[in-house]
């Protein structure tokens, strides 16, 4: 009741943003409140990825983290058809990140796996050497049992230049971690990737492979503290 108050008095303050309101509607699984907010945006015009789709994946994530899943699925379809309903002239490489990042929260290995291979085709990226796709495949090969491919993607990630601002790939490597269900190393390496830059922020919790070690001590103690 406190977070609901908290939604009304940001609105009679005239403050609060629509993401704030979706991240505490969606905390507490009032799906009516969240529909209403997409609703609201998708009667706004958008601007690049500043757009329905991704106030619906920032809601979906929040469901999830808070353990409405069903209510997280369905957002997460409902982002994913709005991609789709959009002309191929938005397909900018920003755009099908964002597809390839709600196939990964939909569980959709295989169609994660042949987006990317079809955006590096199209975008001549090198899936070697990009930090973030590596940690992506190695996820998705996790997921799909492949440990092998999984921990070659580690391994790589080790040799290839960080994302602008971070000062190695600890933190990728700690997801397909957490994905191949290696709880202690992933544990490290979170540690490791807050030291090289990776901020404590809200998104981290959001993380699927993140959720599934929520009950881990050193997990929970790094993520989830008790307050």
């Amino acid at each position: 009741q406190g977070e609901l108050a908290a939604v009304k008095r940001a609105h009679e303050l005239g403050v609060g943003a629509e993401y704030d309101d979706a991240q505490i509607y969606a905390a507490l699984g009032k799906t009516a409140e969240v529909n209403a907010l997409v609703e609201d945006r998708l009667r706004r015009p958008s601007r690049g990825e500043e757009n329905p789709a991704a106030l619906m994946m920032f809601a979906a994530r929040e469901y999830r983290a808070h353990g409405f899943k069903d209510a997280s699925t369905d957002m997460t379809n409902r982002a994913l058809a709005w991609y789709e309903s959009r002309p191929s002239s938005e397909g900018t490489e920003a755009r099908q990140i964002n597809i390839a990042l709600a196939l990964l929260h939909a569980e959709r290995w295989r169609d994660v796996r042949e987006h990317l291979t079809k955006l590096a085709k199209r975008f001549n990226w090198s899936l070697n050497e990009e930090p973030g796709i590596l940690g992506i495949l190695g996820r998705v090969a996790a997921h799909m049992g492949d440990t092998a491919l999984a921990k070659a993607h580690m391994e790589k990630l080790k040799s290839v230049n960080p994302v602008a601002g971070y000062r190695g790939n600890a933190y990728p490597r700690a997801l397909i971690a957490a994905a191949l269900g290696q709880k202690e190393q992933a544990a490290v390496l979170l540690r490791q990737a807050f030291a090289e830059g990776v901020n404590y922020e809200p998104y981290l919790h959001r993380e699927i492979d993140l959720q599934a070690m929520q009950n881990y001590p050193p997990i929970k103690e790094l993520l989830w503290p008790e307050r």
